[in-house]
């Protein structure tokens, strides 16, 4: 049959993770599926690493196994591991940049965050939380915490900001995918048209056990019932809540 698609398609999806790949080709000479799927195996170990070092780092050793172990069996996480999505390398770098901050490594996180949005759109969700959190972790006067909080904002917005810009300026809005039109072969006039994708929590919630295994859920409940103060750990709820926020 013709193709029902006019034109071309365009899509606006960040190139960091796709033009690291095909460094990788090129340096091994071959568009090879065996060092595209080594290439995403390293943002699985990485954030395996940046989680344990986060958990490490705000708590003990033994939190952080505990938490390197529950984040590496995760369904999602692992079988996106070895299929070639973004969302691996974008959690990867969200784990390295949540270290940074709380290391107080200002500069380096700014770098990592840049990089976030070069890598996948809905990074852009957890800037609120990033740069909240990058503020209350510095020391000092308000000022002084201001003038801390630069270094992280300076690398963040000269790497992410054209993207952004770009953004806006052809497509007026931070994530936009255009499609030509479509000109299907029956169409009904009086039947609306609604978009519902198969892996989405909106129109199926049920997945977020598929996604994240009964045992993350269960450990989440464990961990709220035994934590006497949740407060405590604000700088673990204030990314997920910023990101629940705006998605």
């Amino acid at each position: 049959c013709d193709n029902p698609f006019q034109g071309p398609i365009i899509n606006d999806t960040p190139m960091l993770w796709h033009t690291g790949l095909a460094l990788a080709w090129w340096l091994w000479g071959d568009a090879s599926q065996t060092v595209a799927q080594v290439y995403q195996v390293g943002f699985f170990i990485l954030l395996i690493i940046c989680t344990f070092l986060a958990a490490q780092t705000l708590y003990s050793t033994r939190i952080g196994l505990y938490s390197a172990i529950i984040i590496a069996c995760m369904p999602v996480v692992s079988s996106h591991s070895i299929l070639l999505f973004v969302d691996i390398p974008l959690a990867a770098l969200t784990m390295l940049c949540f270290l940074l901050l709380i290391k107080k490594k200002h500069l380096a996180a700014g770098v990592v965050a840049g990089s976030m949005f070069l890598t996948k759109s809905n990074a852009y969700f957890m800037v609120p939380a990033f740069v909240v959190l990058a503020f209350l972790n510095s020391s000092g006067t308000n000022n002084n915490k201001l003038k801390q909080l630069l270094p992280f904002l300076v690398p963040m917005i000269l790497i992410g900001g054209y993207d952004l810009y770009s953004r806006y300026s052809n497509f007026g809005a931070i994530t936009y995918v255009v499609y030509p039109e479509i000109k299907p072969l029956y169409q009904s006039k009086d039947t609306p048209f609604i978009f519902v994708h198969p892996a989405s929590i909106k129109h199926n919630p049920i997945n977020i056990i598929k996604y994240t295994g009964p045992m993350s859920l269960i450990s989440l409940v464990i961990y709220i019932c035994l934590s006497p103060d949740i407060r405590k750990n604000w700088s673990l709820w204030l990314p997920i809540v910023s990101y629940c926020i705006f998605f």
